[in-house]
């Protein structure tokens, strides 16, 4: 991979798929916030999914089949094409569906990541409504407060979503030890654990176009990631056989110290029939 070609493709993906998706998001919103119909459907894992992620994921995959018919694409909403390319694009539309259709701004968001060769090289992340936009030429934060557990802000979609983890207990006592804890922040609070307005992000049950986009953009923000045993992620492989299960977990933040404590307190209270990763 060289730097021309990926240079190139995030250009693409800000000048061309960003603008276009991000029409589609804002407009769609305005109508179902004037009371219109927009074809709200639920998907076969009951997560509700509505004309906004659709559209805009066939915009995506219509602009990148023009301009790179060769490249790869698995879209939440319709599937995997040519996913044995070097190249190939993981987009999540509408991250955050039932916040949008709660009307809940600034709590949804649009994912394109991009990925050469098995590995997360690129990643976008984007609020409709502000209009703002993270992606990995976000500026590294050099420097980072170091504080105790119980000062920090941490942000997490949803505590049911440990029901099945490791150290259920253990994750929602570090929830109840914290100063701030957010929620319903879904990709938003990835994007703002990277620039640094928010200390840590816990999350779990994740599937790849959860977290294809939000990695590159972590990374680049210098943050730690590793799941719930520990592994790093910038050592993870990434199966595309794996697509449609749900069982990536995240914990990422800049002070390192806060990492470790968290992993600290799930590996001192594994459930009896947690097996970790490989």
């Amino acid at each position: 991979m060289d730097s021309e070609t990926l240079n190139a493709l995030a250009a693409f993906a800000q000048e061309t798929l960003l603008p276009t998706a991000s029409d589609i998001l804002k407009a769609t919103y305005a109508s179902y916030c004037d009371g219109a119909d927009i074809d709200i459907q639920t998907k076969d894992d009951n997560s509700p999914a509505s004309a906004a992620d659709r559209e805009a994921e066939n915009a995506i995959r219509t602009l990148i089949g023009e301009h790179y018919p060769d490249h790869g694409i698995w879209g939440e909403e319709y599937g995997t094409h040519q996913l044995d390319s070097d190249w190939v694009w993981i987009l999540d539309p509408l991250d955050g569906t039932k916040e949008f259709l709660t009307k809940n701004p600034h709590h949804f968001g649009l994912l394109i990541g991009l990925f050469f060769k098995g590995r997360p090289v690129y990643g976008l992340i984007h609020d409709p409504i502000s209009g703002e936009t993270w992606d990995t030429a976000i500026a590294k934060i050099q420097t980072h407060s170091v504080k105790p557990l119980k000062d920090a802000s941490i942000t997490c979609t949803n505590r049911s979503m440990f029901k099945n983890k490791p150290a259920k207990d253990a994750l929602n006592g570090v929830l109840d030890t914290i100063a701030t804890e957010y929620s319903l922040m879904n990709c938003i609070g990835f994007a703002k654990v990277a620039a640094g307005d928010i200390d840590v992000v816990i999350e779990a049950d994740l599937n790849l176009h959860d977290i294809a986009a939000t990695l590159p953009v972590l990374f680049a923000s210098g943050a730690h990631i590793v799941d719930f045993d520990g592994n790093d992620y910038r050592d993870y492989t990434y199966d595309f056989a794996r697509y449609g299960k749900r069982d990536y977990d995240i914990i990422a933040g800049h002070d390192k110290a806060l990492i470790d404590e968290i992993l600290e307190r799930i590996k001192n209270e594994p459930p009896a029939n947690h097996k970790p990763r490989p």
